[in-house]
């Protein structure tokens, strides 16, 4: 009985330390940059945010439909036949219908992850990044978020389902080499760049 409590507190104590590890400080910071400027929601606790989660796809609409800072109108006019009106994510599910974040279909699919090459491209369409041409369109997006500083290395696994740091990180880096963000210029400007 002894060796079995033994085992099971290293286990909750081992997991434990592997949970706060999942993630690193900077994909930490991006997740509280984005809560700063209000795109997600703020957490004190790190472990909230679920860094190393996958993301929804109705949870990444209100973070796209943040970062783009468009208007999103709070109703809903049903044109997805697994959405309801009272549905949180209706209005962002619409509104990425509205602005063309992506193509009309008759489900949206709330509860589907969202792969990573479809989360790079609805980033930088939300952030007015423009692609660069290619062969293929997925490559299109890759070169331009490494051009542009989105992404520090390429990838190919496109449909991989997204992690919510690699989200985070991506979203922080749109804004923060984006000459539009007023705080980001105030700080370019106090430091004379």
């Amino acid at each position: 009985m002894k060796k079995l409590f033994i085992i099971m507190f290293l286990s909750f104590f081992l997991l434990n330390i592997w949970n706060l590890s999942a993630y690193n400080n900077s994909e930490k910071l991006a997740a509280d940059f984005l809560s700063y400027k209000d795109i997600i929601n703020a957490q004190e606790n790190a472990i909230n945010y679920e860094l190393d989660k996958k993301i929804t796809r109705r949870e990444m609409a209100k973070v796209t439909l943040n970062l783009s800072w468009k208007l999103v109108e709070d109703k809903c006019s049903w044109k997805f036949s697994d959405i309801t009106e009272l549905d949180w994510w209706c209005k962002y599910a619409e509104s990425w219908l509205k602005y063309n974040y992506f193509a009309k279909n008759l489900t949206f699919n709330p509860n589907n992850n969202i792969s990573k090459i479809e989360a790079l491209k609805v980033i930088m369409k939300a952030r007015w990044i423009e692609k660069i041409e290619t062969t293929d369109w997925r490559e299109w997006y890759v070169i331009a978020a490494k051009k542009y500083w989105l992404l520090e290395s390429s990838f190919t696994d496109y449909d991989i389902q997204a992690k919510r740091w690699w989200i985070f990180l991506i979203g922080q880096r749109s804004i923060e080499y984006s000459k539009t963000d007023e705080d980001i210029n105030l700080i370019i400007d106090l430091l004379n760049i």
